[in-house]
């Protein structure tokens, strides 16, 4: 009987501390093939003797679990490719090559979640962060699913992803209780996921294939404030708030409104080379797109009030270190917006993080600046945009409109100030 060589190996780098791919060797009739694992590691991470991936002292959490889930990977492919040579024996002599296509075939059906492992390494590597976790909450969320199924989440493929299966699991996300747009949002990760898929002819199309479920994104309620919150938060002194944790949260709301609604993630990262004489310049992480703004007095005091001489970010959130940058910044996310509850509860309102941008668009929109402009101001690509962030207006304002228009009142009147007060 003719034995087969199963061996994991790691590719020969030219150039230090980069991380190189590992391969499977299959060695038969003295024929020998490579089978990518799309799997890479650091040199330091690889025990070639036991074929395995190691963990070396001082790596970080989020490497660990990756490593971790290498060997799972690993050690899935072995399983996999101990099956075909199973039942190739049966059938009699064979080939590596006949290996090579019987597998080629097999994970043509790509197993879901090293699937989304891979797509997750993909976007971290490309810092779209958000993205990720979308991906991952997804694989955590559909794995929840199949356990209460009984099923191995480990073992399902994108092929197992047909419509009765898609039915049941939104029937699970409606059984927890969850909201329509959160149901609709674990759906439409999933369609995306498996649209990639079917882009690298992992699995086939099969269009509608989530049309008998909610993938909708239903109109929520805007979540600006009114202007008079702002001027009350204004007015909380450091010595009403007790604490500065308290008064820095205060101070990073206020911060963002007066910076036309500058996101969370932004004001994190903000550093002292962002201050450019008297403009605070600054990219938006979502977008890329470059933003100017006036440093005015209000900014202004805010930024001195927390300046330290040998800290490099403009507001202490969180500290000098590109080490898991990105938790960091969902840990300073989820405090700030605990502290603004506590601070909104006082007030007799409800704030986070989200809330300052919607508000400024909103009172820019009361205040008769054009949507353009706003829109520009915000470094929004498009009108739709926008408009999300701006505040439906209540009936009396909108009754007001209707009297200016039916009242006769030329256009000329009103632009020369005598106009009725919207």
């Amino acid at each position: 009987m003719t034995y087969t060589s199963i061996k994991i190996k790691q590719r020969k780098s030219v150039v230090s501390n980069r991380r190189v791919p590992l391969y499977m060797q299959l060695i038969r009739h003295r024929k020998m093939k490579r089978i990518p694992l799309d799997l890479y590691v650091h040199p330091e991470e690889w025990e070639p003797d036991k074929q395995i991936a190691v963990i070396p002292p001082g790596t970080e959490r989020t490497q660990s679990e990756y490593l971790l889930r290498i060997n799972e990977v690993i050690e899935q492919a072995r399983q996999t490719v101990g099956q075909i040579i199973g039942q190739l024996e049966k059938k009699g002599d064979f080939t590596v090559d006949d290996i090579i296509a019987s597998y080629t075939k097999k994970i043509s059906s790509a197993h879901l979640p090293a699937y989304i492992d891979k797509l997750v390494r993909e976007l971290t590597e490309q810092q779209r962060h958000a993205t990720s976790r979308h991906y991952r909450s997804l694989q955590n969320s559909f794995n929840n699913f199949l356990s209460q199924q009984d099923s191995n989440g480990q073992d399902i493929t994108l092929s197992d992803i047909n419509k009765a299966k898609i039915i049941e699991y939104e029937k699970y996300l409606n059984a927890q209780g969850l909201a329509p747009n959160t149901v609709s949002f674990y759906l439409r990760t999933l369609r995306a996921i498996r649209n990639k898929a079917v882009a690298a002819g992992l699995v086939e199309d099969e269009p509608g294939l989530f049309k008998q479920v909610n993938t909708r994104i239903e109109k929520t309620q805007k979540r600006a404030v009114k202007e008079e919150t702002i001027k009350d938060l204004e007015a909380l002194t450091d010595e009403k708030l007790e604490t500065p944790n308290l008064s820095l949260a205060r101070d990073l709301f206020l911060f963002s409104y007066y910076t036309r609604g500058m996101a969370f993630i932004d004001i994190v990262h903000l550093t002292k080379d962002n201050i450019r004489g008297d403009m605070l310049v600054y990219t938006r992480r979502k977008t890329g797109q470059e933003l100017q703004i006036k440093l005015i007095p209000k900014i202004r005091a805010l930024i001195e009030k927390y300046y330290l001489e040998d800290f490099p970010y403009l507001f202490p959130i969180i500290k000098q270190s590109a080490s898991e940058e990105y938790k960091k910044y969902e840990s300073a996310l989820r405090t700030q917006n605990l502290r603004l509850k506590k601070i909104g509860e006082s007030i007799g309102c409800y704030l986070s993080t989200y809330i300052p941008r919607h508000t400024w668009a909103s009172v820019a929109k009361s205040k008769g600046i054009p949507e353009e402009l706003i829109s520009e101001g915000m470094g929004h690509t498009s009108l739709k945009t926008t408009r999300i962030y701006i505040a439906t207006f209540d009936n009396t304002r909108l009754d007001r409109m209707n009297e200016f228009v039916i009242s006769g009142t030329c256009k000329e009147n009103y632009l020369t100030g005598n106009s009725v007060s919207w």
